[in-house]
């Protein structure tokens, strides 16, 4: 499998691709149907947003976890792999359906060892989330995540410095746009969702999470401001989400984001991505760093 990238920087825009999608704005302005909207906007973000590229001539991680889905006629399953020393372990099956569609996987390898994976159930007009757990390689039977809304999806997650483990998605009641919302993990269940970008009528998509210098989480995503989509970003402070702010190169983010640009990964034999991944590249302080990963054909 060949892959070429071609690279861009948070906030850039990618004019030319190999697709069409039509988005209205506005609170229930769009007809079309939500799973395949949702499907075409990742591909049109991770084109332009914070991903590391697939390759033959890349590197396989010294330690890292890849996550992904595989749809054969109407079966999806999801695939965990893991690398040590250079070397990706056979492919295991996180979870699979004969019937619902299953879209952008997400994982996490908290700091007691514990994989945690996400993932959405297209299930109609509804995206609904769910979660697994493993442990020496035996995964939970997979949990509805309560986050109350009739469309859930594209996860991420992080664990702050005091193992606290949030969960970053993007929400939608029926009612109103696309927002970013956060939950906490407190070893038994799911805190009521929050929030985290101001309230509008325009769309606010895409999370992709990190922590700040004291430790605690920041979110990145993308929101419509009436003519395109601009990156804005908000850090959790003083117990609450702090205002959201327009991202710019003299912030802080901007910086750790574009270091995640520059990664060339060699896959698992195995995988076959026709959308994309999401991988964990631990480093040596046990810190988390995630990307996703995208190929190019």
């Amino acid at each position: 499998m060949s892959y070429q990238s071609k690279q861009k920087e948070p906030g850039t825009q990618v004019k030319s691709l190999g697709l069409l999608v039509s988005v209205k704005n506005g609170a229930g302005s769009s007809k079309m149907n939500r799973a395949l909207c949702v499907v075409c906007l990742f591909l049109l973000f991770f084109l332009q947003a914070v991903c590391c590229y697939s390759g033959e001539t890349g590197q396989v991680p010294s330690f890292a976890d890849i996550i992904w889905v595989e749809h054969r006629g109407s079966v999806s399953t999801v695939l965990h792999s893991d690398a040590h020393d250079g070397r990706w372990s056979a492919p295991e099956q996180v979870t699979v359906s004969a019937s619902d569609r299953i879209s952008t996987p997400s994982i996490l390898r908290d700091k007691h060892n514990q994989l945690w994976a996400f993932w959405s159930v297209v299930r109609g007009e509804m995206s609904l989330l769910y979660v697994s757990r493993s442990t020496n390689g035996l995964w939970s039977v997979p949990e509805l995540i309560p986050t109350g809304m009739v469309f859930a999806g594209g996860a991420c997650s992080i664990v702050d410095k005091n193992d606290q483990l949030w969960l970053f998605w993007v929400g939608n009641d029926g009612a109103s746009d696309d927002d970013i919302f956060s939950s906490r993990w407190d070893g038994t269940t799911w805190s009521k969702p929050v929030r985290v970008n101001r309230g509008n009528n325009s769309p606010d998509i895409f999370p992709v999470a990190g922590l700040n210098e004291s430790g605690m989480p920041w979110v990145v995503w993308s929101g419509f401001t009436g003519s395109s989509y601009q990156r804005f970003f908000s850090e959790w402070k003083g117990n609450r989400w702090q205002k959201q702010q327009l991202l710019t190169k003299d912030n802080a983010v901007f910086g750790t984001l574009r270091e995640r640009f520059a990664r060339v990964i060699k896959l698992p034999g195995s995988a076959t991505l026709d959308k994309f991944a999401y991988i964990n590249i631990h480093d040596g302080d046990n810190v988390l760093n995630s990307f996703r990963l995208i190929p190019q054909k």
